[in-house]
């Protein structure tokens, strides 16, 4: 356990020394956050994102996009540090499908998502009319534990992040 913390706080320490980086974890957490903040509310809008979903804003909504948005930053700044690092050394990148699948859950409920996905494997209009529905509406239903996944999607991508960034350098423990 003392291990991993040693780990996080050499990790976290060595990419946001550096001041671009710290630059680019506070944007994308800003945007990821925003987005979230007009995404998650959705369900209440017919689908549409926007600034009208801060109007159905909860506090449940809040909590999700704050810590989905910053999760998603950090990592996606990990992430890039990490392919900077490895083709500067020509080693291996990190974990950014993981990121993406966890990013995923939250914006398939009334995006046109399910519907593009649908019309994309060939399903005639009849078939994506009678499907999209039922598949938004499991979504929509399910809103609270699929985002929770989510959120433990995203928590498991950062820590694998951080986990082979720490093996990837040279990683001395303190004390």
């Amino acid at each position: 356990m003392v291990d991993m913390m040693d780990r996080y706080r050499f990790v976290l320490g060595a990419v946001f020394s550096q001041r671009p980086y710290r630059l680019l974890a506070l944007g994308l957490s800003g945007a990821f956050i925003l987005f979230y903040l007009m995404a998650l509310p959705a369900t209440f809008t017919g689908g549409r994102i926007g600034w009208v979903s801060l109007q159905f804003l909860t506090p449940t909504f809040a909590v999700f996009a704050l810590a989905l948005g910053l999760l998603a930053g950090l990592t996606f700044t990990l992430a890039i540090y990490g392919f900077r690092a490895a083709a500067a050394a020509r080693g291996q990148g990190t974990g950014v499908v993981g990121t993406v699948l966890a990013i995923l859950p939250s914006m398939v409920c009334c995006t046109p998502l399910v519907p593009t996905l649908l019309a994309l494997l060939g399903a005639s209009t009849p078939t994506i009319f009678a499907l999209t529905g039922r598949i938004q509406g499991f979504f929509a239903t399910y809103e609270i534990p699929i985002l929770t996944a989510a959120l433990l999607m995203l928590a498991y991508a950062l820590h694998r992040t951080v986990m082979r960034l720490g093996t990837g350098c040279r990683f001395q423990p303190a004390g």
